[in-house]
């Protein structure tokens, strides 16, 4: 897809999420974007850490993004202490989860061949994302704090 279609899109979807983002507390960084490459600011509902997640999504909606946790001071990927402790967060690897590129490309390339836990590209897959991480990440059984 084109890029500036892309954030053409990426922007509407990202509209739509208002409600779910005051609820939830995201905070985009920028917003609006000005780039398919964006931070969501969420929060873990367990102990209230706050975590950094870099989208890199040049091919929104296509095609599933490259999702990594970031310190917001550094700008780094590889300190453990920017990821959560949970399922599929693989620091300075990205997430092993069926909406990262990380997860359906290079470490389950069998996910992304599949039907059901291949890329879904219909609705608003930002939302869908976003709801990945917050809930099947950070608010679940799965999560166990920050990583040292």
């Amino acid at each position: 897809m084109d890029p500036e279609a892309a954030l053409i899109y990426l922007n509407s979807d990202a509209g739509k999420l208002t409600e779910d983002a005051e609820r939830l507390q995201w905070e985009f960084v920028p917003r609006p974007f000005t780039s398919c490459t964006f931070r969501v600011k969420m929060k873990a509902r367990k102990d209230e850490a706050v975590y950094w997640f870099r989208l890199d999504w040049p091919g929104y909606p296509d095609q599933e993004p490259s999702i990594q946790c970031v310190d917001p001071e550094t700008g780094r990927t590889d300190l453990p202490s920017a990821w959560p402790n949970c399922d599929g967060a693989r620091p300075g690897d990205g997430f092993c989860i069926n909406v990262s590129k990380e997860g359906l490309r290079r470490l389950h390339p069998e996910w992304g061949a599949s039907s059901v836990l291949g890329w879904k590209s219909t609705g608003n897959p930002l939302q869908a994302v976003l709801y990945a991480l917050q809930f099947t990440l950070l608010n679940s059984a799965h999560y166990h704090g920050r990583r040292a």
